[in-house]
């Protein structure tokens, strides 16, 4: 297969079963903003679901940023780097360049039915293609490839919630040759 450029996003869910420590700081901290943000939407305490209180007020939309700020401190603690995500030995992390706070869900009288996401978007990996369910990527950028003929590279197990959500061929690779076709071997159970 020839290279293209790839952007990956990661789309975590938080909620009540939330297991590391960033994961519960960013359950508790929003849950709490949220209720102290919400009361300018719902003064008279008419509604206790999210979805109620924007459909009440539509300006209460904004309490997705409002509430983003509570945790922005804990993601600006990851350095730039994606939780939970690494290649197959556990020795790449996977970076962001950019990520996006929004409530999920949330009742004002039931913790438990809060849930947010954070969506975490790459900057630009080469990808070669896939082996069964792993993306075959490179952090070089297209310069080393072409100078140097090959790249570093290594493999990225798909994950529930990672898409590829931008995908560019490499012009300059797109020649009469035959790509590499990659085949894997059904799993066996």
């Amino acid at each position: 297969m020839y290279p293209a450029s790839i952007r990956l996003t990661y789309r975590q869910l938080i909620d009540h079963r939330a297991r590391s420590v960033f994961e519960q700081a960013v359950f508790e901290d929003s849950y709490a903003e949220l209720l102290m943000q919400a009361q300018r939407y719902n003064k008279d305490n008419q509604f206790t679901r999210l979805q109620d209180i924007i459909a009440h007020d539509p300006k209460a939309n904004s309490l997705h940023y409002k509430v983003g700020f509570a945790v922005g401190l804990y993601i600006r603690q990851l350095n730039q780097i994606v939780p939970g995500i690494s290649d197959t030995l556990g020795k790449v992390a996977i970076t962001f360049s950019q990520y996006e706070f929004a409530l999920v869900d949330s009742d004002l009288a039931n913790k438990r039915q809060h849930q947010v996401s954070i969506t975490y978007t790459t900057e630009p990996f080469l990808f070669f293609g896939s082996v069964s369910n792993n993306l075959i990527v490179s952090s070089d950028n297209v310069s080393v490839l072409e100078h140097h003929g090959w790249a570093t590279t290594f493999l990225l197990p798909l994950h529930e919630g990672l898409t590829i959500s931008e995908y560019r061929p490499l012009p300059s690779f797109t020649h009469d040759e035959q790509p590499i076709v990659y085949h894997t071997a059904p799993a066996t159970t």
